[in-house]
């Protein structure tokens, strides 16, 4: 699962980049992204089941930045919203949102 995860990465980098560029469409279409991600997280706590690993690792600087320099709310993906908070309990995690605040 996880390394399926890591291969589907280009669907959710693809249109994050197009956000950044500024395209039409860009944003619903990285919202279909985070609907995927929140329908995972529903029936789970990580990405690939009980336990943190690579697609976490993934995924994650991608959601930060997406919401901390572009502006892409989670409200309507609860679950990538608290897997997130989850997720900055850890100190790599929180040290690459350190990072990530310091690009806004």
């Amino acid at each position: 699962a996880a390394r399926l995860l890591v291969l589907r990465h280009d669907d959710f980098s693809g249109p994050y980049y197009a956000l950044r560029r500024g395209e039409a469409g860009a944003g619903a279409a990285l919202a279909r992204e985070l609907a995927g991600l929140d329908g995972l997280l529903a029936c789970m706590p990580y990405l690939t089941g009980a336990s943190f690993g690579l697609a976490d690792v993934a995924y994650v600087p991608w959601v930060l930045r997406a919401q901390a320099l572009m502006g892409v709310s989670l409200d309507p993906f609860s679950n990538v919203a608290a897997w997130l908070l989850d997720l900055l309990e850890r100190p790599s995690v929180a040290a690459e949102a350190d990072l990530v605040a310091g690009l806004a």
